[in-house]
């Protein structure tokens, strides 16, 4: 699976937040660094931290991020993110399934086809090689004996 810069970065957020931890902007080039993500410049990390974590206050004239935890929309993102993975996963799923329900389908076709192929040359070859059936006196009083004597034949 492809590596995302921004959802590691949500991901570490929401853990942060089940640990009750707030993030500074430090512990979030941490993280990354330890990702093994390289991190082009410090205004792309500080748009990330605030996209994330959604804290920057003005101090002094300037903007400052202050230590903060996952934004609602950040997590919903996310939320999102996961569904969409889950989504496709199912998706794969069904395709592998379907696939084998059609090669199942497949042979069970083949099957039928030779099993009725040799039906059809099995009755063939017994309609030339049946012996001839001779219905004379004898064998319908036979016939009719067996009838009388055990009803149930």
């Amino acid at each position: 699976m492809k590596r995302n810069i921004y959802i590691d970065t949500i991901k570490y957020a929401e853990d942060q937040l089940q640990l009750k931890k707030m993030t500074r902007i430090k512990d979030l080039k941490e993280f990354l660094e330890s990702k093994q993500y390289q991190v082009p410049n410090s205004n792309f990390l500080s748009a990330l931290f605030l996209d994330v974590f959604g804290t920057q206050n003005m101090r002094n004239g300037s903007f400052t991020q202050d230590p903060g935890y996952l934004n609602s929309d950040s997590y919903f993102k996310l939320l999102e993110f996961e569904e969409l993975q889950h989504a496709r996963k199912s998706s794969m799923q069904a395709q592998e399934n379907a696939t084998k329900a059609i090669r199942l389908s497949k042979y069970a076709l083949w099957v039928s086809v030779v099993l009725a192929s040799l039906s059809i040359a099995v009755s063939g070859l017994n309609f030339f090689y049946t012996p001839e059936v001779k219905l004379d006196v004898e064998n319908l009083t036979q016939l009719g004996e067996i009838i009388q004597t055990d009803p149930e034949k």
